[in-house]
């Protein structure tokens, strides 16, 4: 299609920046109004329409248009993707911590129990079911068994002494099956 013969060559361009300023037609007519006062808007605005289904500049900027806007939906949708992941990320690092948090609650309710009922009594069957290995301990700066290490740790003799106990006494945990018999024998025992 040629150049309409009623428009000169500078009404086209504001007609061409009317149609690229706007998205829709309503905004469109307001600028033709504004811009091209002495042609009838609704003419200007059909001549409009003829134009951006056939002219190259047209069809170039609608082209440029649709682009950006498909880029900006492709950003949005990537940011709300990444928010998504950052929100199941945090989800997963809540659930973890709240299942380390009971596992330790878990496991100082277990260690409460065993502290309340490991006593004098069951020190002489300790040695006999652990055998005995000597460490060196930070605390007196000295070998100690450790099953007066374990003694230490869980019996209520010891409740007045304020010891930090070293990292070999924290690892007790492959000898609490074994307290935890010495315990049980311990209330057969008296049972009988």
């Amino acid at each position: 299609m040629g150049r309409p013969k009623n428009l000169n060559e500078e009404q086209l361009d504001i007609l061409f920046s009317c149609w690229k300023e706007a998205d829709n037609y309503k905004d469109r007519l307001a600028l033709i109004e504004k811009n091209l006062p002495n042609i009838p808007a609704l003419k200007a605005l059909k001549l409009m329409r003829k134009l951006a289904s056939t002219d190259s500049r047209y069809l170039k900027m609608a082209t440029r248009k649709k682009n950006v806007e498909e880029k900006e939906k492709n950003e949005k949708a990537l940011k709300k993707e990444q928010k998504l992941l950052v929100k199941e990320q945090k989800r997963k690092e809540r659930a973890e911590r709240k299942k380390v948090k009971e596992e330790k609650k878990k496991q100082d309710k277990m260690l409460n129990k065993l502290y309340e009922n490991l006593d004098a009594d069951c020190v002489e069957e300790l040695c006999k079911r652990i055998e005995p290995e000597f460490i060196f301990c930070n605390e007196p700066q000295q070998f100690v068994s450790n099953i007066s290490c374990i003694y230490r740790i869980f019996s209520k003799e010891y409740d007045e002494i304020s010891l930090s106990f070293c990292s070999k006494c924290r690892k007790m945990d492959e000898y609490i099956p074994i307290i935890k018999e010495v315990i049980k024998w311990k209330k057969e025992n008296l049972k009988s």
